[in-house]
């Protein structure tokens, strides 16, 4: 027996001592654990910042155009890939009577435009004189439009030339 207490006391020790050294290295790697999850909050917080500041950086940039869009002294006209109005600043309101957003460019200029003397150029139902200009976007299908009011700066023209030729 003595034998067997020997070999049973021995198996124990052994267990226990690989209990212990199984122990240790489980506190070693979630100590391992916790620096690393440490790490890795720090890291996504620092990018959760840098979204933040990108975000609001967007925002501003976005307030300023609307902004600018909104000062432009010409109409500016976003229309989707279907050709449908999707936004229009306060000017492009005014010149073309106010339409309803989502209602076809087609119908709109049909309702309140006619050709004018270039191929660039429109003439509003009230008579004033546009200069149309069309740009493709690039990354989402649609255009935009800059309507210009060219009207006065026409007549200014008219009335120069007017002057030179009786000058003349």
């Amino acid at each position: 027996m003595p034998n067997d207490f020997q070999a049973r006391s021995q198996a124990l020790e052994n267990a226990f001592q690989l209990f212990n050294e199984l122990s240790t290295q489980l506190a070693v790697s979630y100590q391992e654990l916790q620096r690393r999850v440490e790490i890795l909050s720090a890291e996504l917080a620092e990018s959760r910042g840098e979204r933040m500041r990108q975000l609001a950086e967007k925002e501003r940039l976005a307030e300023r155009l609307t902004k600018l869009l909104e000062a432009l002294p010409a109409g500016v006209v976003l229309l989707d890939g279907a050709g449908a109005l999707r936004e229009l600043n306060p000017v492009a309101r005014d010149l073309l009577g106010n339409p309803e957003a989502s209602e076809s460019w087609d119908l709109v200029a049909a309702r309140r435009l006619s050709p004018g003397v270039g191929p660039s150029e429109r003439r509003l139902v009230d008579g004033r004189i546009l200069i149309l200009t069309e740009r493709t976007l690039d990354q989402a299908p649609g255009r935009i439009l800059v309507l210009q009011d060219v009207t006065e700066a026409r007549r200014l023209r008219e009335r120069l030339e007017r002057q030179e030729r009786l000058g003349a």
